[in-house]
């Protein structure tokens, strides 16, 4: 590739830097050597590689809201006399462990009232998984706190795909409205 380049006239400088501006531009042929340009992009690529980074984005978007969907178990409820129950996990725990089907009852037994929490463990891995225990916390409709306490499932393990129902109880009031939430908590203190 050639380029012209046009003659400026440069004759009644003064200075050295003019003189030099003078030999730097007399009207000569510049050849440009085009293998400076190899391994650039070509032109109208920056927009392809705005194309490529907008579809990587996406891409990554789509594979976290994929993980989410996979790895952290819904919300379960069920809806009993306007009592609400349900179900979630913890990060630092294994995911693949769930608690679907929770149901909260209120009970009288020798005119004591009861809560009665109930539901499933459900081990949707591959692997046989240790159980940790269950924060079971009981709220008012306004989200204050009622009370709470730790159940400790029957079994240490949960073979894969199998599920436990589990049955807890504690000695207090439930009033319409309330909800309970299920947490795996960890410790070693099985």
């Amino acid at each position: 590739m050639q380029i012209l380049l046009p003659q400026i006239d440069v004759s009644d400088a003064a200075s050295t830097h003019s003189r030099r501006a003078e030999r730097l531009l007399s009207p000569h042929l510049v050849q440009l050597d085009t293998r400076a340009f190899k391994g650039k992009p070509a032109e109208g690529t920056s927009s392809t590689i705005r194309i490529y980074w907008q579809v990587l984005f996406a891409f990554l978007i789509s594979v976290m809201l994929v993980a989410k969907w996979v790895y952290l178990p819904g919300i379960y409820s069920d809806k009993k006399a306007g009592i609400t129950a349900q179900a979630s996990t913890s990060f630092a725990l294994p995911t693949a462990l769930e608690v679907s089907d929770v149901a909260l009852r209120k009970i009288s037994v020798n005119g004591k009232k009861i809560a009665l929490v109930a539901g499933h463990i459900i081990n949707r891995s591959e692997n046989k998984l240790p159980i940790p225990q269950l924060n079971i916390v009981l709220r008012q409709k306004d989200g204050q706190n009622v009370i709470s306490w730790r159940y400790r499932p029957q079994q240490a393990f949960l073979k894969a795909g199998a599920s436990l129902r589990f049955t807890s109880k504690f000695n207090t009031d439930v009033k319409d409205g309330s909800v309970v939430e299920i947490q795996f908590v960890s410790g070693n203190d099985r």
